[in-house]
């Protein structure tokens, strides 16, 4: 039976989706982060929920050496309405074209879960850009697996501890699933982002409105929180000037797990890492958004199968990190 670390636990959820008996429940605590609660009057002892913990077992970081890349979308609309350089929808395009299925944080009824979609419409609407407090990964991992058995090709993105927590849940590597890790300054809580929402007067409304933590409407380097439904604007600042924001950049508000976090390292768990390329030479540097990416010979196959599609350009570790 697995006993939770409230300081390393990241709220993966393997554990819930791994038990047969649905002993395991993601549980909100005072300070609204998901963790692990047990039915001990239904647990079975199997210790399945054990072997998929992150904490109790190695970290499962990539061993292939990774090569880096800054790149953007040449399509500047698709590159305006992304956080970033569009790198994300490009694959979310790519693999439901294929027939395949994306799996991501999607903002839906004011809440944020991951979801397994293979519409492009339901993506464009509810997953794109940034989301700035914690995804509910609920039985995803389990929905993951049924679609990997079909032979259906699957992108999942998420934090790197929710990468590593699919992984462990699979038990094995699949040829149809690409992993995309997000360079992550750690997850907020969803309590604290209610709480700004019902400060702004904006929660009855939450369900109708359309969430934007960078929009870019005056630049990459100038993001702004918008709140929005069609062309009424409930909410727009500048995310720096912003209280939930300015909290989150200066680590107030974040999950315990974070401070802690062992996967800031330029090791991976995913086949492609995605983040903003911050330092950007200024020679690229268009304020538009550029994602800098990192990936191993799987991420690499995927890179090559859209970069028509992309502006893409090589650096060395050096010169990234």
């Amino acid at each position: 039976m697995i006993k939770v670390d409230y300081k390393n636990c990241s709220g993966c959820g393997a554990c819930e989706n791994i038990c047969a008996v649905d002993a395991i429940k993601m549980v909100k605590n005072s300070e609204g982060f998901l963790y692990p609660e047990v039915n001990v009057d239904i647990c079975v002892n199997c210790g399945k929920c054990e072997q998929v913990c992150q904490i109790q077992t190695e970290y499962m970081f990539d061993s292939e050496k990774r090569r880096f890349f800054a790149v953007w979308q040449i399509n500047e609309n698709e590159r305006q309405k992304s956080a970033t350089g569009g790198m994300c929808a490009l694959v979310a395009k790519y693999v439901i074209e294929k027939g395949g299925y994306f799996c991501s944080a999607a903002f839906v009824n004011g809440k944020l879960k991951h979801v397994l979609t293979n519409e492009w419409n339901f993506f464009d609407k509810h997953m794109r850009g940034s989301k700035y407090f914690q995804s509910e990964i609920g039985n995803v991992y389990f929905k993951v697996l049924q679609k990997l058995k079909e032979g259906r090709m699957v992108a999942f993105v998420g934090t790197p501890c929710q990468v590593s927590g699919l992984k462990l849940f699979l038990g094995k590597d699949y040829e149809n699933l690409y992993l995309i890790d997000l360079i992550c300054h750690g997850v907020p809580s969803a309590k604290v982002f209610e709480q700004f929402v019902k400060s702004n007067g904006l929660s009855e409304c939450l369900n109708e409105i359309s969430l934007n933590f960078r929009d870019k409407e005056e630049g990459w380097h100038n993001s702004h929180l918008t709140l929005k439904n069609g062309d009424n604007v409930f909410y727009n600042k500048e995310i720096k000037e912003d209280p939930f924001c300015k909290a989150f950049l200066n680590d107030i508000c974040l999950r315990e797990s974070c401070y802690y976090c062992k996967y800031t390292d330029i090791r991976r768990v995913s086949d492609m890492m995605v983040g903003d390329f911050w330092g950007a030479p200024k020679s690229i540097d268009d304020n538009k958004g550029i994602n800098l990416i990192s990936v191993n010979k799987k991420g690499l196959f995927l890179l090559d199968e859209i970069k028509k599609e992309l502006y893409v350009k090589e650096f060395s570790s050096r010169n990234v990190l």
